[in-house]
């Protein structure tokens, strides 16, 4: 990299053999992919031993006004076993990220998921309840 224009570094993912695309922001100021297992009486609660949550997204570099914007990606649900592939490549090709949002700006005012991930995260509530009241006996 000379220095000169910005370059779209971006992360090539791909899950058991899928691949998924290519992420990444030219402005970015960092980017990011996280795996993370989570433990917890939650996850018992569902019937299972662990949580698998990953992430895709960054922060942009602050533009003409100062602001930066926070960026991500949906991510499919990842299990054991998972074969997760990331290479770190230059891409015009990369995926829009369809969460973007003022760094500054109230998380209230702005979502930080999609209302896909939301109706997930509904649903997941939704059958965290039924079970619950299904062994109270309604």
């Amino acid at each position: 990299m000379d220095g000169g224009a910005l370059v779209t570094l971006a992360f090539r993912v791909q899950i058991d053999g899928k691949p998924l695309g290519d992420f990444g922001d030219a402005d970015f100021s960092v980017h990011s992919f996280a795996l993370s297992l989570i433990r917890s009486d939650e996850s018992r609660a569902r019937g299972g031993e662990l949580d698998i949550h990953s992430h895709i997204g960054g922060l942009t570099r602050a533009d003409a006004d100062g602001h930066s914007y926070h960026y991500r990606w949906p991510v499919p649900e990842i299990g054991i076993g998972a074969v997760i592939t990331i290479e770190i490549v230059d891409s015009d090709a990369c995926i829009p990220a369809p969460v973007r949002r003022r760094s500054d700006a109230p998380a209230t005012l702005e979502s930080e998921f999609t209302a896909e991930e939301i109706r997930k995260m509904r649903y997941r509530d939704y059958l965290d309840l039924k079970k619950e009241f299904e062994v109270e006996g309604g």
